[in-house]
């Protein structure tokens, strides 16, 4: 049976601003507004912070109260996903509550403990990135949201990544990408078919965003392939985070048929903390190729050891030498 592993066409061929440009033009118009306001909010708690003893810090800090009425028009016109809208409104009541707290501790005259001040200000760069980022999709046809997982599309992962990887060299905040593969997926695609495939792949999708920071995102990479970029995290932080995927992938349960034979639903993955220098398609080509080499065990969990072209090279002319001329084992 032939069966196409391409189970359903990713939403970057369906952009999820379709406009005129003059509705391209509020929309960038109304978020350059957005950002102007929150940075002078921003701005200020940042003089209320440092700066209590000085007279205009005694003004107290309003919110800006455009956020709700912008995403209401973005939903409105249904110029993006209401998922992506989701996510965005999560990330800005967490900015909005962190906000708070940091203010309370400065009108009691202390400064913020470094990892919540610093946690302040990922969230307010993070939702700036996001609101830039809707910009882009707006504006742009050939970027979007993945219409199966609603995760964001392949072809504007490694630009992300990029950046990211850019934001870490700058700031020396670590960050890093994990590789999801669903264990068997051929198998299950060949004895369940496309339909059922679909379903399972949107089921485990859901547990994913689940266990996600509002600031982390995650593209669908291929058929049966997730990427995660997790922000201000090292490797350790990205490890935890899939340890708790695994626990409630476990919770829901889910049975697969894998060659006429039922199983549990299951996952590998492997996580590696990108630093400057690194190329970030080829530190993914080598994540998933030592993952292939455990394709016969499901659950699988590694952590990427990041290695010289040279060092590949050397391991590869070791992995040859092993054998003799008639391609058998060298035992000795």
């Amino acid at each position: 049976m032939n069966v196409d592993r391409d189970i359903t066409p990713s939403a970057e061929h369906q952009p999820p601003c379709e406009k005129s440009e003059d509705q391209k033009s509020v929309v960038i118009r109304n978020s350059e507004f957005l950002l102007d306001t929150h940075a002078e909010w921003f701005g200020r708690i940042m003089r209320w912070t440092f700066y209590p003893e000085d007279d205009r810090s005694k003004t107290p800090i309003p919110p800006p109260e455009d956020f709700p009425e912008w995403l209401e028009q973005l939903k409105s016109n249904q110029s993006t996903d209401i998922e992506t809208l989701s996510d965005l409104s999560r990330l800005y009541q967490d900015l909005r509550q962190t906000a708070d707290r940091i203010v309370s501790v400065a009108a009691g005259g202390q400064k913020p403990e470094i990892d919540a001040f610093d946690y302040f200000v990922d969230l307010y760069d993070e939702f700036n990135n996001k609101i830039r980022r809707l910009e882009m999709d707006c504006v742009l046809s050939d970027s979007g949201i993945d219409s199966l997982t609603g995760f964001r599309s392949r072809q504007i992962m490694f630009p992300d990544l990029e950046r990211e990887l850019e934001r870490r060299n700058r700031r020396g905040r670590p960050f890093c990408i994990a590789y999801l593969r669903i264990d068997f997926f051929d198998a299950i695609l060949k004895s369940m078919g496309q339909d059922a495939v679909r379903d399972l792949v949107r089921q485990a999708s859901d547990v994913m965003k689940k266990c996600m920071r509002t600031y982390d995102d995650a593209y669908r990479y291929g058929p049966g392939e997730i990427v995660w970029s997790l922000k201000h995290s090292d490797i350790t932080g990205g490890m935890r985070a899939i340890e708790r995927l695994r626990r409630m992938l476990e919770d829901e349960d889910i049975r697969v048929t894998v060659d006429g034979k039922s199983r549990y639903f299951t996952m590998s993955y492997i996580v590696s903390e990108p630093v400057p220098g690194d190329v970030l398609p080829e530190t993914l080509a080598q994540m998933r190729a030592d993952l292939d080499k455990f394709a016969d065990e499901p659950d699988t969990y590694l952590q990427h050891k990041e290695v010289s072209r040279l060092q590949v090279f050397v391991d590869q002319s070791e992995d040859t030498s092993s054998q003799d001329r008639d391609g058998k084992p060298d035992l000795s």
